[in-house]
């Protein structure tokens, strides 16, 4: 029980530098589509109810939560560097 829990930590952990690298590679789309990304993370939450309340199973959770950990680090990232570019123009 406790080494799944530090495995899906960890799988969980490795969101953060794929967003950072996604992030890197894709900076002009996540300033510009960042509406699109709150929109999926919006959808990935209901999505996450939606399993917890009928079809509890750990690995779809798994999946839906890294996806938002991405989705969330990316509108983070899209909104220092909108606001970063904004000022330079």
């Amino acid at each position: 029980m406790i080494t799944e829990v530090i495995v899906y930590f960890v799988i969980l952990a490795t969101s953060y530098p794929l967003a950072e690298l996604l992030a890197w590679l894709c900076e002009d789309e996540i300033i510009k589509d960042r509406k699109y990304f709150i929109w999926l993370a919006y959808f990935l939450i209901v999505i996450s109810i939606g399993v917890i309340v009928f079809y509890f199973n750990n690995i779809i959770l798994l999946s839906l939560a890294y996806m938002l950990f991405l989705m969330a680090f990316l509108i983070r990232k899209g909104r220092k560097n909108g606001k970063l570019k904004r000022s330079l123009n």
